[in-house]
């Protein structure tokens, strides 16, 4: 790969800032808002872009923190971004996240790089965003851990548990305008307290638009209708309607 070869870069989101960049190998990422090469390239020629959608190179977030955890392309191009957020963080002209609770966070950004949408969910006890995967129709499946209880719009998730006592799995699904239409939770209680910690790997989607999520349970956790008989990682497909198809995994 030449110095000269453009690519889209996922920079490590730092205390108060994340920052994306379309850039060159040899860019330096400066701190801000928005920036704009001096010379884009066109793919094409290797020379300067006369295409003005084509400049918009760095977006910056202030005020807050963020970190990010997982990222893909749609079939239109659009790049979807997600992660963990505390405090309230500007993307772009869209700041989102509670001043006092913790967070995860889903950006959707269009192939020049500008913001379509950003959206946050807030949890009680530090929940994560550890994947996600668009489907052929552009929504937006994502997994992560979660304590005690969050709400993804209109659909509300719990341990079941009080306190931070007891860990379990989310997956939940975006419209591609952004708006959560499906949530549901996976776990049990068999230890108690911190013990008790169902987790998820990742989370990607077939060719039919059904959805397989890999990750690990405890004994007698229950995901969809299904309850393990020991602590084992496990394997699950998942229909667009939010049954599941099976469940496997050793032991």
């Amino acid at each position: 790969m030449t110095r000269r070869t453009r690519i889209w870069l996922a920079v490590a989101f730092m205390a108060m800032q994340i920052s994306l960049c379309r850039c060159t190998t040899s860019a330096a990422l400066p701190d801000g808002a928005i920036f704009q090469d001096s010379s884009p390239l066109d793919s094409s020629t290797d020379k300067p872009s006369t295409d003005p959608a084509s400049e918009l190179l760095f977006l910056s977030v202030g005020a807050g923190s963020a970190q990010g955890a997982a990222i893909a392309i749609d079939k239109a191009g659009h790049i979807i971004i997600g992660g963990y957020l505390s405090d309230r963080v500007a993307f772009g002209p869209k700041t989102v996240g509670s001043a006092t609770k913790n967070g995860i966070f889903v950006l959707k950004l269009n192939p020049q790089g500008k913001v379509v949408w950003a959206t946050a969910v807030v949890g009680e006890y530090w929940p994560s965003l550890i994947a996600l995967a668009p489907d052929s129709k552009g929504n937006i499946y994502i997994a992560g851990e979660f304590r005690g209880t969050m709400s993804f719009g209109k659909h509300t998730v719990s341990t079941g548990r009080t306190g931070k006592q007891g860990q379990d799995i989310y997956i939940a699904r975006l419209t591609p305008g952004g708006i959560f239409d499906l949530a549901l939770s996976a776990g049990a209680d068999t230890y108690g307290g911190w013990f008790d910690k169902d987790g998820v790997y990742d989370i990607d989607v077939d060719h039919r638009d059904d959805v397989v999520v890999m990750g690990k349970l405890e004994a007698g956790a229950t995901i969809g209708s299904y309850t393990t008989k020991s602590y084992h990682e496990f394997i699950a497909k998942m229909n667009p309607d939010g049954t599941f198809a099976w469940v496997g995994g050793p032991g």
